[in-house]
This record gives C-alpha cells, structure tokens and sequence, in this order.
C-alpha cells in the first residue's frame, strides 16, 4: 500500500489520504547515537490547537517527562477509550489531576495514542522523544510526590460521573482560593467534543465559554453543566465529594425553576441524555443564581450552538450577532426569554450585542 485513508466510526470514508513513507522501514529509531525523535503533528483547522500524537516506545511514556521536554504544550492529555473519554494533568511538581479514577498514574501505555492543547493556535507543531521518557511500570515514579502531599488541608472538590449502559465519563470541579474563575489552561482542561463519540454521554461543565472536564474555580456560586450526546436516553449523575463543601452544594433546574441539594441523602439523580443550559451547580440555594455585572452570560456547549442565559429577573430583548469583521449575521428581536440557543455556523469567533430589561453587553464567544 502506498496511501490511507481515515474513517469514522460508522465506517464511511472520512478522506484525508495519507502517503505511507516506508524509506526508513525496519530501522531502530535510536540509532547512530540519537538522543531524541521529533515528530511532525499537523491539523486540518486552524482553530484548533488540539494535536493527535502516542507513544511510540514498548515501555510505558512518563508524561510529567514529555511536557518536561514539550514545553509548547499545555501539561494535559486525553485519552479515548472505548469507554469513553479522560483528562489528566500534571503539575511541574508532578502531582497528578484526572477527571475520572483512571490514568491517575501519568503515564500513557505502549503504542498508545493521546491528545495534547498546543499553547499557540498554529496548525502545525512537533513533539520530541527521548529515551528517558521511558517507564517500566505505571506508579514507579509517582508514590513519593503524592506522599509529599497528604499533609494538605484538602481544600472542596466534586466529582461527577455520567453513566449510561457501560459508556462513562467524568468531570471535577475543584475550588481553589487561588484559581480563576473564567477559563484558564494552566488549571482547566477543555473537553474533546468529537462527533465520533457521540454515543457516550459526554459531561462537561463551563469555564468562560469553554466546555470543561476539569474546572477549578474560587466560586462555584453559578456553574452551567450538560451531557453532550446523539441520544436523549437517560444518563444517571453521581455525585462524590459534597460533603467537602462546608456551606452545601445544590442543583439549580432552570426549567422547573428549583434547587435541589446535593448530599450523601441524594448523591445520584437521572437526567436526560443530551441537555445544555437546563442545569447550574451553585452554592446559595436561591433559584436567581446570576446577579452583579455577570447578569447575562454567553457560551458555546457543542458545535454550532451558542447558549445566551440572563438572571431570572431580566429578560433578554434582542440579539444581534457579528462575525469579526464587523459584518451582521444574525438577529433576533423580540426575544422575552432569559435564555435562548442560537445556531451559528461552527468554528468561528461573533460578537453578541445583547440587550436586555436591565443590560446592554457585548460578549464575544468562539462558537464550536
């Protein structure tokens, strides 16, 4: 063969015809004293920074040593399962973050594919392999940095996990004194929202106007949070680590306009499969749970949709949205609601000119 091609999941050619180089078959890849590989990695969009790259080696890949040496990443990966998607980051210090149980140990498995976030928005970057990035096994390098840190006063973190049949995936919600509450990612992990996985229930929460699976804020007082899915059958939520926030946690259901409160009584609930802009995680167990200069808030949940919610007390009265260049794409007036969904073409930054009883904001927000 001389050429492939990429398909989905379906089996439908995706395009993409690759040429198959074979000038350097059957060689080692460190030979002749090399000292490191480098590797080409290339997108098809220009607004994406996520690169596809793996392991290339028979032995475990120590990922606190690869973004060591790839300092033109953000220090997270993901890794698509069958069972769906994880996020892991890893600190320079080494201690490791993961949205789920799994990958705790920061290290990737032979051959193993994983996703890395380019700290640049070019199309095209390289990573660089050496040697030493090698581990014989998951946890010999670990134990001793976690060791470290047992003597930390915890400070509030919930996990969420979002089941459906045998498909699972995983948030965190961290609350750090020190952290932003907007999107920043140094502390939040972005999730991979691939057409490919539309059958697992994708869970995520909001950042800014980014979809997140690891989120760390200093005030989780008003969190939207969905499931991203090809299907509405019902995903059961579980949640763990309520009892470490002092002043509660609640579940804000705009739809039915009520709280409900998040213990060890109530740690899992059924919601439907694919939801955005129904749910808010918050602390204060007011159903009016957007006040002050953030009374109307914009962000885009999955591809081609743009959520505009506004406090319950102000109505939304028009919209108008613009492209970069200043150019009119859409309007909407007369729209009396305090949350609208609007469909935009993807993978392209708008203006929203919003006005509202009480506001008159421009946001910009980057449409997936």
């Amino acid at each position: 063969d001389n050429t492939y091609l990429y398909y989905s999941f379906d089996g439908q050619v995706s395009g993409n015809s690759t040429a198959i180089f074979r000038q350097n078959n059957g060689r080692l890849v460190f030979e002749n004293n090399a000292v490191n590989v480098v590797t080409s990695l290339s997108n098809q969009s220009n607004n994406n920074n996520i690169f596809l790259a793996g392991n290339p080696f028979m032995a475990r890949l120590d990922m606190n040593k690869f973004f060591n040496t790839n300092t033109g990443f953000e220090r997270t990966y993901w890794i698509i399962t069958a069972g769906g998607l994880s996020v892991v980051q890893i600190a320079t210090d080494g201690t490791i973050t993961s949205s789920g149980d799994e990958n705790m140990d920061g290290t990737v498995a032979p051959m193993q594919a994983f996703f890395i976030e380019s700290t640049s928005n070019a199309s095209t970057s390289s990573a660089t392999y050496t040697p030493d990035m090698t581990i014989a096994s998951a946890n010999a390098s670990r134990n001793s940095i976690r060791s470290a840190l047992i003597n930390e006063e915890p400070e509030p973190e919930l996990k969420i996990k979002a089941t459906r049949g045998s498909a699972v995936s995983n948030i965190l919600i961290q609350k750090r004194r020190d952290a932003d509450n907007g999107y920043n990612p140094k502390e939040d992990a972005q999730v991979i929202m691939d057409s490919n996985l539309k059958d697992i229930p994708t869970l995520y929460t909001m950042s800014g106007t980014k979809a997140v699976m690891i989120n760390r804020v200093n005030d989780i007082d008003s969190i939207p949070f969905g499931v991203f899915s090809n299907s509405d059958d019902d995903v059961i939520l579980t949640f763990d680590g309520t009892d470490s926030f002092s002043d509660g946690i609640f579940l804000y259901d705009r739809l039915q306009n009520e709280s409900i409160t998040l213990d060890k009584s109530l740690s899992s609930i059924i919601i439907p499969g694919n939801t955005y802009g129904r749910y808010y995680l918050k602390l204060s167990s007011a159903t009016d749970m957007i006040s002050g200069d953030h009374s109307v808030i914009a962000y885009s949940p999955d591809k081609g949709n743009v959520v505009v919610k506004s406090s319950s007390s102000d109505n939304i009265n028009s919209i108008r949205v613009y492209n970069l260049s200043g150019m009119l794409v859409k309007e909407l007036n007369s729209v009396n609601n305090v949350y609208i969904n609007i469909n935009l073409p993807a993978e392209q930054n708008y203006i929203l000119k919003v006005i509202s009883d009480l506001n008159n904001t421009s946001i910009k927000v980057y449409c997936k």
